[in-house]
Parts: structure tokens; C-alpha cells; sequence
């Protein structure tokens, strides 16, 4: 597989037999607010689990000694594979304020790092109209739809420039809930029939939520 194709199955997520993860990253995001108060941009930090970085590393033919560590030749051969984004690819970041899902543009500002074995990438993502956090709040989510990767908040984000007031909470989602919504869509399926290229879209209901809420607004 190239390695194209082992980046495709982490952003794509094919279809998979069962529902349980296949790559696993830890997540982290710094929050910008404009000089309006509006969140205005947010930078995403993600590190691969070991074993796909180290199947991106075989697939490259980088680190030949296996010890997780890459010369700046060989970490400058994989800059810009976290930009090569097929069409339709949302970057599996979700934005919500006002119950209304809020466009974001595509990878900006990206690099890579290696760090202890492991892929590291950053990105920022700037809302293509900045957004006021209002009464309601508003929330983030970072999943794969198909749930293929399993994206893990590790710590509250930094937010820089924002309104006073305002704070940060994960919330973890509720596995059981997930796990039975997902049994009643496979049930749904005709015994028999090949799910490829249709599984349930249950990657929203294994997601922590991020949520930001601002006193006074």
C-alpha cells in the first residue's frame, strides 16, 4: 500500500466489518479570537499512533534502523502529506454554534514532526466567517465519520485573544448509546449484504464534545 493509500484510509475511513477503530491520534487545538471576540481560526495538532506512523516510515523506506527516529532529510520527505486532501475531505473537524455547522477552510500552515516514533501534525483552520460565541455556546468535534480513527481531546485547548469569561469543557460521549445505535443501523442491513462502501455513519456518537461558553454572551 502506499503511502497515499494508507493516508487516504486514515482521512477516508473505508468500511470496515466491525466498528472499532483502526488508527488512533491524540488531539490538541489552540482557539484564536479576533479582535471582534469572534473565533476566528483553530490549530490542530494530531499524533498518529506508532504502528501507522511505523507502516508510513516502511512504506517510505524511512527509518531503516527501526528506532523511531528520522533524520531531517527523512522528516522532510513527509511534509505536506497532511495537506494531500481528496475532494469532499472536511479534515473530520466539526464546528457548531447556533445549531448551524460553521465552513472551515482547508489546511493552512502545516507542518510535520516526529516525535518518539509517532507522526506529529499541525494545522490551522480559519472559519471562513468568524463566529461570536453566543448564549448557547458552542461546540467542536473532531471524528471520523465512519469511525475508522478514534480522535482523543488530551487536554483543553489554549485560547488566545479570547473574550472574558469564557471556558472550556470536554464532555465524553456515551459509549453504550453509541454501541446500540450502531447494532440497530447493522440491523437494518439485509443478512447477506455486503456493507462496503455504506456503513453507518456513527462516528459523531463516539466523539467528545468540545465545548466553549462565554459569561455574558
Amino acid at each position: 500500500m502506499s503511502v497515499k493509500a494508507l493516508l487516504l484510509a486514515a482521512c477516508l475511513a473505508p468500511s470496515v466489518a466491525e466498528a472499532h477503530p483502526h488508527v488512533f491520534l491524540d488531539t490538541m487545538l489552540v482557539l484564536t479570537f479576533d479582535d471582534s471576540q469572534r473565533l476566528a481560526s483553530i490549530r490542530v495538532a494530531w499524533a498518529y499512533d506508532e504502528y501507522f506512523s511505523m507502516s508510513v516510515f516502511a512504506d517510505m523506506g524511512l527509518d531503516s534502523d527501526l528506532d523511531g527516529k528520522l533524520t531531517e532529510a527523512e522528516v522532510e520527505q513527509l511534509q505536506g502529506f497532511n495537506t494531500d486532501w481528496p475532494p469532499g475531505y472536511v479534515g473530520h473537524l466539526y464546528v457548531e454554534a447556533a445549531g448551524v455547522d460553521q465552513p472551515l477552510s482547508g489546511p493552512l500552515d502545516a507542518s510535520i514532526r516526529v516525535e518518539e516514533g509517532r507522526i506529529l501534525s499541525f494545522i490551522s483552520r480559519d472559519l471562513v466567517q468568524p463566529v461570536k460565541i453566543g448564549p448557547g455556546g458552542l461546540t467542536i468535534r473532531n471524528y471520523d465519520p465512519y469511525y475508522y480513527n478514534e480522535f482523543t481531546l488530551t487536554a483543553l485547548p489554549m485560547m488566545k485573544n479570547a473574550p472574558p469569561g469564557c471556558s472550556a469543557r470536554i464532555e465524553e460521549p456515551d459509549l453504550s448509546a453509541a454501541d446500540q445505535a450502531l447494532k440497530a443501523e447493522l440491523q437494518k442491513i439485509p443478512a447477506g449484504e455486503s456493507i462496503e462502501g455504506d456503513y453507518p455513519q456513527v462516528g459523531r456518537l463516539y466523539a467528545q464534545t468540545l465545548r466553549i461558553t462565554c459569561e455574558g454572551a
